[in-house]
């Protein structure tokens, strides 16, 4: 009886780590690419937000304050700049066979993300200035031109998460398919 109970309850751990829950099998390679892409979208989202998060000065470090801003903003930025590229890899990564709709929407999506990997290279730029400033008032001048980058980087996020939304009332009911059965995609 004791073999049986172990048999049955080994049994039931092979389905279950072969099952998984049940999500993955039944999703779609287009739902995958979506689930994906908007993920990657939340993620750049997360990096550009947290592009204007405080920056902890740490005064015992031997290293100046402005040293510290400087090394923090730029870490910052390249993390935005990979983030954008992981998300244009994952764009352009399409299931084969995809249909006419999904690839356009890959298209505009690529669009949306080469825009936005545009803006953050003038923000990069700002950043750089700030990162060489020799003194407070030039890494003040060099941060205000990064807010106006900022802004611009903000705008093009925008453009693209509004395209994401837009694929979940889209007229093709793969596309639409594809964003709405994407947990990613949701709120």
């Amino acid at each position: 009886m004791t073999r049986l109970a172990v048999g049955v309850a080994i049994g039931v751990l092979v389905l279950t780590a072969c099952g998984g829950d049940g999500n993955e099998a039944s999703q779609s390679e287009e739902t995958a690419w979506a689930n994906d892409v908007c993920q990657g979208a939340d993620q750049v989202s997360s990096s550009i937000s947290g592009l204007t998060d405080s920056i902890k000065i740490d005064s015992g470090s031997g290293t100046s304050a402005l040293q510290q801003a400087q090394t923090e903003l730029t870490n910052r930025v390249n993390t935005v700049q990979k983030d954008i590229g992981d998300l244009g890899d994952t764009i352009t990564d399409l299931p084969d066979n995809t249909n006419d709709a999904i690839t356009q929407a890959s298209d505009q999506l690529n669009d949306d993300a080469q825009q936005l990997s545009d803006s953050v290279s003038d923000l990069t730029g700002a950043t750089q200035k700030a990162a060489d400033a020799t003194d407070a008032q030039a890494f003040t001048a060099a941060i205000a031109e990064a807010t106006s980058s900022l802004s611009a980087t903000k705008d093009a996020l925008g453009s693209l998460t509004d395209n994401l939304s837009s694929y979940l009332s889209s007229a093709d009911d793969a596309l639409k398919q594809a964003f709405n059965d994407a947990p990613a995609c949701q709120g």
